[in-house]
């Protein structure tokens, strides 16, 4: 922990840990008391049988832990990529102890145009990192944002996607609890 005012606990997505804030954080930490830690499993964080998944349950109760042991009050949480998944579950099962979730990149594949195409991406990368590695299948990650970012100006731009999703512009709102 860092800094002071509100808590700010930032979740970071996988198979990122806290290094993945190490930019961000001294600047946060001059409005907030930054909380970053790593989630069960990644970078220094161990599991005590990694033949056994972690699911997104398991991680946001331990985010739910990790809060309840430093603060009574609501904090504010940020969560990146696929610790918005942590992030959301937290929110619905504690409700309680977050003031404001904001969700950054979000992997939500069913709002996608091509869903399938998304989930049998993610369940290659699942693979390679179960049969591979983390790195291999953190490997997957860079190239696949780059197709999709390629693919999105070639169909029209990213306005047209977020349209047939039911969204009429880009921006995104954080929701208050």
């Amino acid at each position: 922990m860092r800094g002071s005012g509100p808590l700010l606990l930032l979740i970071p997505g996988g198979p990122a840990g806290t290094s993945l804030f190490d930019d961000v954080a001294p600047l946060l930490a001059e409005h907030y008391t930054v909380l970053t830690y790593d989630p069960r499993g990644l970078s220094a964080s161990t599991v005590d049988d990694p033949s056994q998944d972690i699911t997104v349950e398991t991680q946001a109760d331990d985010a739910h832990r990790l809060l309840r042991a430093v603060t009574v009050e609501p904090a504010y949480v940020f969560a990146s990529s696929g610790g918005s998944n942590t992030g959301l579950v937290l929110a619905a099962t504690h409700p309680e102890q977050v003031r404001t979730l904001i969700v950054h990149e979000p992997p939500i594949t069913e709002l996608l145009p091509d869903p399938e195409e998304h989930r049998a991406h993610n369940a290659d990368i699942y693979l390679t990192a179960h049969t591979i590695g983390i790195s291999a299948g953190r490997g997957q990650v860079p190239a696949r944002r780059r197709f999709q970012r390629a693919r999105r100006v070639g169909r029209g731009g990213v306005g047209r996607d977020w349209q047939r999703c039911g969204r009429t512009s880009r921006s995104s709102s954080a929701r208050q609890t």
